[in-house]
């Protein structure tokens, strides 16, 4: 499952790379890195989720990033395009040890690139709740009930597990739920 992608290329889960943006500017830093490196160097992922919000006493679609002010970043030559990410308006920095950009594990890089495979904004999962046991039944997170660490019927969202850099996150994904027993 190496070969695992978020878009039609094929992306190895080696590689990968966090960059530290300002909060609210990541989609405007994810095209500058676009259009500065283009697709061949510098392939950006801005993973963003759907999540149901309720406004109004009305129900409403909403797309969130999910990592706010943190783009991931695929690259094989990070040496000699280092500087120039750090030049690109809304780029903090490269998240890096003392002194040299460290790459995400490829265990960690996977089910985020499995969960973005079809494109970058993670939908909506199906599942179904039955005597406290949760069965996705259709959705991104098909096979990965093991990451789920909690549900809220009341909101539709899920807590998911994710180990980024080391570090354990919980993230709200969006659910539809079915079957409440």
């Amino acid at each position: 499952m190496e070969s695992e992608s978020y878009t039609k290329n094929e992306i190895s889960l080696n590689n990968w790379y966090v960059l530290f943006v300002m909060t609210g500017q990541e989609d405007n830093v994810r095209k500058r890195l676009e259009y500065s490196f283009g697709s061949e160097t510098i392939k950006p992922l801005l993973p963003r989720r759907i999540l149901i919000e309720r406004k109004g006493g009305k129900m409403h679609e909403r797309v969130r990033t999910l990592f706010p002010g943190y783009i991931f970043i695929h690259t094989s030559v990070i040496d000699d395009i280092y500087f120039n990410i750090k030049r690109i308006p809304g780029v903090i920095k490269l998240l890096k040890d003392n002194t040299y950009p460290i790459s995400v594990a490829p265990h960690e890089m996977q089910p985020l690139l499995a969960l973005t495979k079809a494109s970058e904004i993670i939908g909506l999962s199906t599942c179904s709740l039955t005597d406290g046991r949760i069965v996705v039944l259709n959705g991104p997170l098909k096979g990965y009930e093991g990451i789920i660490v909690s549900v809220d019927k009341r909101k539709g969202r899920a807590k998911v597990r994710m180990n980024i850099m080391g570090y354990e996150r919980l993230v709200d994904l969006g659910l539809n739920i079915i079957g409440l027993v």
